[in-house]
């Protein structure tokens, strides 16, 4: 007996501040991993992750510029999108204090309130090998704390040293989807009724 695979997408949208990774954690997905120091715009991605059961799923990644110029490019990924992944470096405190005055507040002013969110922090590796003079970096209890507080389905500390970090990710990210329509499913179902 022949088990078809069901194929489904997932479309995320990567959403932080220039170089928190956001990019670098696309093509690792990807496995585009060749670097370059090219400003992102709009890029898209896709990726194909396995499940239990022979589901497959593709994953389709919009990064997004975070200058205000491009704030429609990011409103017409928002639209379509089923999970945000909110990027931070964990090197950079204002990349952070920026997810909660700048980014979350974006989306929810575009979608509501009601939406799956992975918080990553990047860069995490780079924690306590760099002499910080100013900038004390964001610890991995911050990250959770902040994650708690707005409801994330997932927080990862992530790290380029971590071959399964951005593996990791994309995962929850697939998880927080499935999760998400589900409930709305069961929402539909009831008001039906």
């Amino acid at each position: 007996m022949v088990v078809a695979e069901e194929k489904r997408i997932v479309q995320c949208t990567l959403v932080g501040d220039k170089t928190t990774g956001k990019t670098s954690l696309a093509r690792f997905c990807c496995k585009k991993l060749q670097r370059t120091d090219d400003t992102t715009v709009f890029d898209s991605y896709a990726a194909t992750v396995s499940m239990k059961r022979n589901e497959t799923h593709t994953i389709g990644i919009f990064d997004c510029s975070c200058q205000n110029e491009h704030k429609d490019l990011r409103h017409f990924a928002y639209k379509d999108s089923d999970v945000f992944v909110l990027c931070y470096s964990a090197t950079d405190r204002k990349s952070f204090q920026n997810i909660k005055d700048i980014w979350l507040p974006e989306i929810q002013s575009f979608l509501g309130h009601k939406f799956p969110i992975i918080l990553v922090a990047t860069h995490a590796d780079q924690r306590n090998s760099l002499n910080f003079d100013e900038d004390i970096p964001v610890t991995k209890e911050e990250g959770l704390e902040f994650a708690k507080q707005i409801q994330a389905d997932a927080f990862v500390d992530s790290s380029a040293l971590n071959k399964n970090c951005g593996h990791e990710v994309f995962q929850n990210v697939l998880l927080a989807a499935l999760k998400h329509k589900k409930r709305k499913n069961i929402i539909q179902r009831i008001l039906r009724k």
